[in-house]
């Protein structure tokens, strides 16, 4: 007999054990242990499971929330405030200005073809 087999017709679980006595192993004399398994909750079940999940999933939710506005949000924030520390915006658009990049205006060196800024 295989260790361990349902019997569907009484509802117990059975387990076949072999008897050893004196080392060997004695094929005609097995006992048989027989425990009930215990009724599953469903009273509540979906309440308890919706519960739990809400736990969970709000519990994560909050991590996430948090890494994120730690880990993403507060160094971008200061790579920002570094960076406008030190910014000039007159010197940035006379750069560009002088790249010949803005069509509105003219760069320094033609600006007597341009006329007046």
């Amino acid at each position: 007999m295989p260790k361990g087999q349902w019997t569907g017709k009484d509802g117990h679980f059975s387990t076949y054990l072999p008897n050893y006595s004196n080392g060997l192993l004695s094929a005609a004399t097995t006992t048989t242990t027989t425990m009930t398994l215990a009724k599953p909750v469903m009273r509540g079940l979906l309440t308890a499971q919706i519960k739990k999940n809400l736990i969970v999933a709000s519990g994560l939710s909050v991590i996430s929330v948090l890494g994120w506005k730690f880990f993403f949000q507060y160094p971008r924030m200061q790579g920002y405030a570094d960076f406008y520390k030190t910014y000039d915006a007159q010197k940035e658009f006379d750069r560009i200005r002088n790249l010949g990049l803005f069509h509105g205006s003219c760069r320094r060196d033609m600006v007597q073809l341009c006329g007046s800024l």
